[in-house]
């Protein structure tokens, strides 16, 4: 046994029944990810395989249909599939609760795996002292039985104690018997010893011998493929991934001219200046782990902090039980989004959408979102991942903050005098919020869990590294189920959350799920490095930035006073700040339909088709006309009514109206004060007046239209406009306002905010993407008139999106045009988006094949095979376990040198966020 590690151990076979779980839809490359993410440091797993007999074979297979019957008509054992092969599982680590903890995993991870099992686990030392005793203890008697008994017999009994200690130290140095005696033989020019093998007796197994060696299985030929050759996730991805070169263009030491962004095995990495005007895209999961509120417990040497009271520089307890310091800490989210998931048992939890569970959908177990859940389905949760240690952003109904109440997590006697459901409950709750951490650091903390876990009957010890409980109570090894029955918008009123980074080895800390970060904070640091190359330069440059979380911000306006750059936030709920006119240039009637191809672009062409085009480039029309005498007039003819207008509402508030979105009786009243101004204008020989236009456009929806008609003909298109009337503060005419060409022109550094606003409002999220697409297809339209030949000038408009499927709307019209045509106009891009597969088809294509693509880790293995195929080149492969098995915080790039594609490698991204002023030191830039 090699001496680094400190036990080895075998699963067994314990006999009794064998369950009827097969493989059918199963994939086994989920088993190496799932046993991956489940070993610690330091630990393995391994299977030893052999073809089976077919006496043993024929022997199994009767013994499995003596259990599950011979008339079962559900699916087969795996064992009994053709090709069946004979194995065993070994497992190795520091120590045995480790080792028993590792061959414990493998059962629940293998598809099909339904064996009853024990363990069996030596320690480095037990091992040591077995063999050194089985060359000690012979010896030792003999010298006992000559000093007492002597003679012959002590004579004898030397002679034999000569012989066992000889045979110990051959077994002591692992040969075995026959091979020693061939060599022996050989030495002396025989040939060897002839080993005879007695004739045995088979007498037949008894009903219900497990037929097998115990410590062997049988396995159906691909059941445990995941295992012995990872093909992607966790347990391959790593090492595979982690050998990339990098191309030495692109290492700092070569000089090249552009952003310093992170490092690899082979030093410190720039991306060429120039390679970024081909567009950059960003995809993937940086990292792991949720928001946690305000009042989580995070540990800390010798007691707990709220997680609301923590700041940059506290220590807190890492997750493998050392000290680590806060390097990071985000702005609060107040109303972070959450649901509620109620279990079948009557227990809920609050997850936020992008929470990670191990869930089973009727057919096979699949780490599933919380948004999975919200999509629909039957699922049913492992007991375990409810109540002992998955993590997440929720509270356990009924025990809550008890946690709270326990000052630095031990109280002497806490628990004693409640009956043993309740301290079962407890311990649960405990395990939830901290289970799979080490308690090393404070041992109080383990004795006092073992004292709750053993008083509420539940088989406990407590070891070196931890606690370990014995049994199935709390953690089942077959896993029972719970169904979800029922998924809900989480209380809109639970507290804020905020999430940290620590600089712990695996930048987890002991609480809940570790760290968030969004991979916009690359794109962010793209952004600062070509603001400041635009002013150390003079360069004309301008800037549009898209932030659609609301936390980009804060980054956006950090970079740009460290740059000494003026920023203009454009917050869409905040009347105070900068607003874009998005009715500009010609008639009303040329307002209105550039307004309406934009919100065909936000909506899609199957929601608004080309009778309602018509319709809302009339109602908008109308709505461009109103002015304050003809609100003043409607008010007057509306005396008494309940129906009033604001003089500061806007065109899209006025067309709402005329959309009968406050009755048809106010609509048809305000189309007829428009039609008197129209005959007004006609009277004094005007013809082409707005009035007169808009009057026109409005004719179809009530000129001799009844009023079920109308309702029928505008109903899609009001319901359209009151999604639109939630920003009534973005179309005041009070609010200050210019449009996208003057922008450009100005070469002014803007960011669109829609997330969470000055106010302190949350835009809604539904809303704010139609208008966030709608301003994107304006910027382009502004481009296509304002930036022409920008490219051969050498002027530039940057464009960020820190979601593109947001501001894609629903067609890839605007950003192929941007990859088409873009270059022509100065246009460089820089995407980003954590699910490429949310694209459509055009658009994903678009996204993947910008000049850098950067990739952090995919879980899905459809869109990593996608990724990878992008990411590769003539020079290397990249494979879907390249992607899925990426390290925390890497990411894999794929850039261009002098126009050529550089082959793909490993990127430890920097943390431009946390360190904004020495970032900007490496790039020579800021005051």
């Amino acid at each position: 046994m090699p001496s680094p590690v400190g036990a080895v151990g075998w699963l067994m076979c314990r006999g009794g029944g064998v369950g009827r779980a097969s493989m059918r839809d199963a994939d086994p490359g989920e088993a190496g990810a799932l046993l991956g993410q489940g070993l610690r440091v330091g630990c393995w797993v391994g299977v030893v395989l052999r073809a089976g007999r077919s006496g043993e074979l024929r022997a199994f297979a009767r013994w499995v249909s003596e259990r599950v019957g011979a008339s079962f008509s559900g699916p087969s054992h795996p064992g009994l599939e053709p090709g069946a092969v004979v194995g065993s599982v070994f497992a190795g680590g520091p120590d045995a609760p480790e080792v028993r903890a590792c061959l414990e995993l493998v059962p629940r991870c293998v598809p099909g795996f339904d064996y009853v099992t024990g363990t069996r686990v030596v320690t480095h030392g037990g091992w040591v002292a077995g063999r050194v005793g089985g060359v000690l203890a012979p010896l030792v008697l003999a010298v006992l039985v000559q000093v007492f008994v002597g003679g012959q017999v002590g004579g004898l009994v030397w002679f034999l104690a000569v012989c066992a200690s000889l045979v110990g130290l051959v077994r002591l140095g692992g040969v075995r018997y026959p091979a020693l005696a061939g060599r022996v033989g050989r030495l002396f020019g025989v040939g060897g010893f002839k080993v005879f093998r007695p004739r045995r007796k088979l007498w037949p197994a008894s009903n219900g011998a497990y037929p097998l060696d115990r410590r062997c299985f049988v396995f159906a030929p691909g059941q445990v493929a995941g295992l012995v050759s990872p093909s992607s996730g966790a347990a391959s991805g790593v090492v595979e991934t982690g050998g990339r070169s990098t191309p030495p263009v692109l290492l700092s030491s070569s000089g090249v001219a552009g952003p310093w962004v992170g490092a690899s095995s082979d030093g410190d990495i720039c991306l060429q200046g120039g390679a970024l005007a081909r567009g950059v895209a960003v995809t993937g999961e940086p990292g792991s782990g949720k928001r946690l509120t305000l009042s989580t417990p995070v540990r800390v040497p010798g007691g707990w902090k709220r997680m609301g009271d923590l700041a940059v520089g506290d220590v807190v307890v890492g997750g493998d039980g050392s000290a680590c310091q806060v390097v990071f800490v985000s702005q609060v989210e107040n109303n972070p989004r959450l649901f509620r998931v109620t279990c079948g048992d009557g227990q809920f939890v609050f997850a936020d959408g992008d929470h990670q569970w191990l869930a089973f959908d009727g057919e096979k177990w699949r780490v599933v979102c919380t948004d999975d859940f919200v999509a629909g389905g039957n699922w049913w949760l492992p007991v375990g991942g409810v109540v002992a240690g998955d993590g997440g952003h929720y509270e356990l109904s009924g025990v809550g903050d008890v946690l709270d109440q326990v000052a630095g997590g031990v109280v002497p006697g806490f628990g004693v005098g409640v009956d043993a459901d309740w301290r079962l409950d407890f311990a649960r709750l405990f395990l939830a919020r901290f289970g799979d951490r080490k308690f090393e650091c404070v041992p109080d903390v383990a004795r006092w869990l073992v004292r709750m876990l053993r008083s509420a009957g539940v088989p406990a010890r407590r070891f070196a590294g931890g606690v370990c409980v014995l049994g199935d109570v709390l953690v089942s090894g077959r896993m029972p189920v719970v169904d979800v029955s029922a998924v809900g918008p989480g209380d809109r009123g639970f507290e804020p959350a905020r999430c940290i980074q620590v600089d712990s080895p695996d930048s987890t800390y002991q609480v809940l799920d570790g760290v968030v970060t969004h991979n916009t904070r690359l794109v962010e640091g793209l952004w600062a490095w070509l603001l400041g190359d635009a002013l150390r330069t003079g360069r004309r440059h301008a800037f549009v930035a898209f932030d659609s979380k609301g936390d980009g911000v804060g980054q956006y306006a950090g970079w740009a006073q460290l740059l000494g750059a003026n920023l203009d936030v454009v917050d869409v709920d905040d009347a105070s700040s900068l607003a874009i006119d998005m009715f500009v240039g010609g008639s009303v009637a040329d307002r209105a339909r550039r307004f309406v191809s934009a919100m065909v672009y936000a909506w899609g062409e199957q929601s608004i088709g080309a009778r309602a085009t018509e319709v809302l480039t009339g109602l908008l029309a109308g709505g461009l006309c109103v002015n304050a005498d003809d609100v003043a007039a409607f008010n007057e003819s509306q005396s008494g009514g309940l129906v009033r207008l604001d003089a500061d509402a806007g065109p899209v508030e006025f067309a709402h109206v005329l959309a009968g979105g406050k009755g048809d009786e106010a609509g048809v009243g305000l189309f007829e004060i428009l039609s008197e101004r129209a005959r007004a204008d006609v009277a004094d020989g005007v013809l082409t007046s707005d009035a007169l236009e808009a009057c026109q456009l409005l004719s179809p929806v009530f000129a001799g239209v009844t009023p079920a008609a109308r309702r029928s003909l505008v109903e899609s298109s009001r319901n359209k406009l009151d999604e639109l009337c939630a920003f009534s503060s973005w179309f005041a005419p009070s609010r200050v306002r210019a449009p996208w060409s003057q922008l450009l022109d100005e070469d002014r550094v803007v960011v669109v905010n829609f997330g969470h606003s000055a106010t302190g409002r949350v835009v809604d999220e539904q809303a704010g993407g139609r208008l966030s697409a709608m301003l994107m297809f304006g910027l382009r339209e502004a481009i296509a008139s304002t930036c022409y030949s920008w490219g051969e000038l050498g002027r530039r408009v940057s464009v960020v999106s820190d979601e593109l499927a947001v501001q894609a709307g629903y067609s890839d019209k605007v950003f192929s045009w941007f990859y088409d045509q873009g270059r022509a106009f100065g246009v460089w891009l820089l995407l980003a988006t954590q699910r490429p597969g949310q694209l459509p088809d055009r658009l994903r294509e678009v996204f993947l094949t910008m000049g850098t693509l950067v990739s952090y880790r995919q879980n899905n293995p459809d869109v990593a095979g996608i990724v990878a195929t992008q990411l590769s080149s003539g020079d290397g492969e990249v494979s879907a376990g390249d992607v899925m098995g990426l390290p925390r915080w890497s990411a894999l790039v794929r850039t261009n040198f002098d126009d050529a594609r550089l082959s793909a490698f490993v990127l430890k991204v920097a943390d431009f966020a946390g360190d904004k002023p020495g970032t900007l030191s490496r790039w020579g830039m800021g005051r």
